[in-house]
């Protein structure tokens, strides 16, 4: 034990420097993807390099991001909101009519005749008051029999010209919006319908300010309500099935020759097999294959750089604090591009490596930069998309 605590204390500053390397290694690791890299190099309008590539499996052809978010909008645009017929509304709000109007004709007849009185114009009221009230009634239905549907919730999606589902009787059925009244469609019905009786039964009817004061338009509320829960779930079916790809490309089939230009066709056909390439790769027993080769490939960039800094630089691996800032500088943009690519993989080259040889110009000489700068592009280089070319 106390030859174990003297070989630190005598060693620790080696120690801790090979430490700095090895941690090094880990944590680049980490950072790489753990798929498999797709071995061809490709770029849309460019001639194909290789060898002609057939089809090493069955695989199918993806669509675009951007076709996929167009296919949704397209449903989102053209779906069907889900309605359901409420009988119950118009049976509720045809008794509190009757109720409303039972009362209101009562206290009007106290008011105007008095309780007791027998004579012919109360008659002619009574009678009177009960055509008006079969008139309301058939109104109430007339509009309720079409329908009165509820718009507050979706009232921005709907027009003239839209299309909903109507659940009635557990049926499901297509319509057309205009097929029905909205709230106030409604009203308006009602109104021009109540003005137009009573302009016609003007010299029958002897008190036009009882009839005018029974607001038949209160009665008027939706029973074609919107069923948000249904919409929703028949929605998220709809974008939960949209497929994500067109078309197959069999095993064997010819993808493209070499030389031959690579268009959008080709383009997709090589996104997609690329896909499904790195996807097959990154199963559990090549997921061990690739973690090593990661290894050993990091590994041998970082003892490489070791060495560089043995031979030719050892003035910085004797000062631990040197050491660690070119380590700092080549895990920092390591991570950065990692970061980066995760994003978006066009968005790596925006992430300016340019600044390594920069800083390390700044506080050393030039050779050690490009050599640090060389190191890590590299690294960087080995998981990023075409990383021939980047």
């Amino acid at each position: 034990m106390e030859n174990l605590y003297y070989y630190i204390k005598r060693y620790y500053k080696i120690i801790f420097r090979a430490f700095l390397f090895a941690a090094s290694v880990a944590i680049i690791v980490v950072l790489f993807p753990r798929e498999g890299k797709f071995k061809y190099e490709f770029q849309k309008g460019k001639p194909w390099l290789h060898e002609t590539l057939m089809a090493p499996f069955d695989f199918p052809i993806y669509k675009t991001d951007k076709q996929i978010q167009n296919e949704k909008d397209s449903i989102l645009k053209f779906f069907n909101p889900y309605f359901v017929y409420d009988s119950s509304v118009f049976e509720s709000e045809l008794e509190k009519f009757r109720m409303f109007y039972h009362r209101k004709t009562n206290e009007y007849i106290e008011s105007k005749f008095g309780k007791n009185d027998v004579g012919s114009r109360k008659q002619d009221f009574l009678s009177n008051a009960k055509n008006f009230e079969s008139f309301s009634i058939k109104i109430m239905t007339d509009v309720y029999l079409k329908g009165i549907i509820e718009i507050s919730e979706i009232k921005e999606n709907l027009n003239t010209e839209s299309r909903i589902t109507l659940i009635k009787d557990k049926i499901a059925e297509d319509y057309s919006f205009v097929d029905f009244y909205t709230q106030k469609t409604a009203y308006e019905y009602v109104i021009n319908n109540t003005e137009n009786y009573l302009h016609a039964n003007n010299v029958i009817i002897k008190h036009p300010e009882f009839y005018k004061s029974v607001n038949l338009y209160e009665f008027i509320v939706p029973n074609i309500l919107y069923d948000a829960k249904t919409s929703d779930n028949i929605k998220e079916t709809m974008l939960k099935n949209l497929s994500t790809s067109k078309g197959m490309v069999q095993e064997g089939e010819r993808i493209i020759s070499k030389g031959d230009v690579i268009d959008n066709n080709v383009y997709r056909m090589l996104e997609s097999l690329k896909h499904d390439f790195e996807l097959k790769l990154g199963s559990s027993y090549h997921y061990q294959i690739i973690l090593l080769g990661q290894i050993i490939f990091v590994f041998g960039c970082i003892l490489v750089l070791f060495l560089f800094l043995l031979n030719f630089r050892k003035d910085i691996l004797q000062h631990s604090l040197k050491t660690s800032f070119i380590l700092m500088v080549v895990l920092l943009f390591v991570f950065i591009a990692s970061v980066t690519l995760r994003i978006s993989e066009k968005s790596i080259y925006i992430v300016p490596f340019a600044l390594v040889p920069i800083i390390i110009k700044t506080f050393y000489d030039s050779r050690l930069a490009l050599f640090i700068h060389f190191i890590t592009v590299l690294l960087v280089g080995f998981f990023a998309p075409n990383g021939f070319e980047f």
